[in-house]
């Protein structure tokens, strides 16, 4: 049998060449494992082989609307090239792909709007780029039932589950490190400066704090904003080291995407890394990894958030939803070749 040509097979046209019931069609691709057992060997062998010589393919929409899902869940990711959101994307969409899920990535501002449209079952938010984090800005998510994962070191798990990182100690632990080796004219390149009446964000945070304890002086020519792109950031430590004034012999760096670009500029000025200038980013990046020299970093050793699209989807799965909960994960500081 084949299907008239300019349609999609149904399911009725898969159970007339099985020879069964729609019911049964439904059984063998829908149900659950108890469910699909009431199906004989034979039966579903016939179902799947018509399937396959149809080419047909369920309709999700009516699925979920059957099942009361949408059978998606977003990701609401401010930086989307960040090696951080790049291993979130990978195992969510591996995780939930293996449950018949298709995964949204939302990288605009408008990310609330769209969630509040019902949309998907369930979300991810990397808040951890806020200072502070807002619970009353998915308030009426949790209201409609939405499951949630909020990446953020300030939130408190209310009806959501919360990721954690300890990056502010671990950005410590780098800044100390070169503080130890006696470098002491240590450069900053971050994203953009506090608005002021804001709290700093942790890593600067950790900056200021280490050149606190270590009685070096706060020297504002040493930090440069470079706004979260490689341009500025490459840039801006060509300034910093062969303007005028006296070099620095560090660069912590907020991002990996800075400390690569900032390399390159020593790179093209002929300076030593780390022999005249010590390098550390953020993010344990692929691509720091394989630098010339390798780049020192903080964060992650293994990018693995298997752990973190479980919690969603157990979320999601609950028949009566748990209450809210941390997961930690663990940052350290990973020296390599340019410290």
């Amino acid at each position: 049998m084949a299907r008239p040509q300019g349609r999609r097979a149904t399911i009725k046209d898969v159970a007339e060449l099985a020879g069964v019931s729609t019911a049964t069609v439904s059984i063998v691709l829908n149900g659950g494992e108890e469910t699909r057992a009431r199906a004989s060997e034979e039966t579903r062998t016939k179902v799947l082989a018509a399937v396959e010589e149809l080419g047909y393919a369920p309709n999700q929409a009516g699925r979920g609307l059957r099942r009361g899902r949408t059978e998606s869940v977003a990701l609401a990711v401010p930086f989307p090239d960040a090696p951080w959101t790049l291993g979130i994307a990978r195992d969510v969409g591996v995780y939930a792909e293996e449950r018949d899920y298709t995964t949204v990535s939302l990288t605009g501002g408008n990310w609330l709007r769209y969630l509040g449209r019902g949309t998907v079952d369930g979300a991810i938010i990397d808040a951890s780029g806020q200072v502070r984090f807002d619970p009353g800005s998915i308030r009426p998510l949790l209201k409609q039932g939405m499951a949630l994962v909020v990446l953020s070191n300030t939130a408190v798990p209310d009806g959501f589950d919360v990721v954690r990182t300890n990056e502010r100690r671990a950005c410590a632990d780098a800044l100390r490190a070169l503080v130890d080796q006696g470098r002491r004219r240590i450069a900053c390149l971050r994203n953009a400066p506090t608005p002021a009446g804001q709290d700093v964000p942790e890593r600067f945070a950790a900056y200021r704090a280490v050149l606190e304890e270590n009685a070096l002086p706060l020297d504002m020519t040493l930090i440069r904003d470079v706004h979260g792109t490689r341009a500025t950031a490459f840039s801006q430590t060509l300034d910093l080291l062969d303007g005028p004034g006296e070099r620095p012999d560090a660069l912590f760096a907020l991002s990996d995407l800075a400390a690569i670009s900032a390399l390159w500029a020593c790179h093209r000025l002929r300076i030593r890394v780390p022999e005249d200038v010590a390098i550390v980013g953020i993010g344990n990046s692929p691509e720091g990894e394989y630098s010339d020299p390798a780049l020192s970093t903080v964060g992650p050793e293994n990018h693995d958030f298997t752990d973190l699209a479980r919690l969603l989807f157990e979320r999601i799965e609950a028949s009566t939803p748990p209450p809210g909960r941390i997961l930690q994960q663990e940052w350290k500081y990973i020296a390599r070749g340019t410290s």
